[in-house]
């Protein structure tokens, strides 16, 4: 598929669901293609972004929480948090855009 997807969200990133950094609406963003997703937040006082490649991808995975559903990536980038968590407010559209562009969501 052509063309990329982004969409808003929140963020959550460290070395577990509880030792982790949290950011919420609108400050996440995933942008989405063919060969790579693209996780980034931007903050005030921090901005980071993950570049994945479609290689380094092991499993996406969708996480319930009370307010919601995210996408946990799972990983094998050394340099970046084991735990990555995009909270998005439409599961099923960003599940079928990554489906689209060949990826897998369990």
């Amino acid at each position: 598929m052509d063309g990329e997807y982004y969409e808003s969200g929140g963020l959550r990133w460290g070395s577990s669901y509880w030792l982790s950094a949290n950011a919420t609406f609108p400050f996440g963003k995933i942008w989405i293609d063919d060969e790579k997703i693209v996780i980034e937040v931007d903050l005030l006082v921090k901005k980071r972004r993950f570049d994945f490649p479609k290689e380094a991808i092991q499993r996406l995975a969708m996480k319930r929480a009370l307010m919601g559903k995210g996408l946990v990536i799972q990983h094998s980038v050394e340099d970046y948090p084991r735990f990555v968590l995009f909270w998005t407010f439409s599961f099923p559209r960003l599940k079928s855009n990554l489906e689209q562009r060949g990826y897998t969501v369990d």
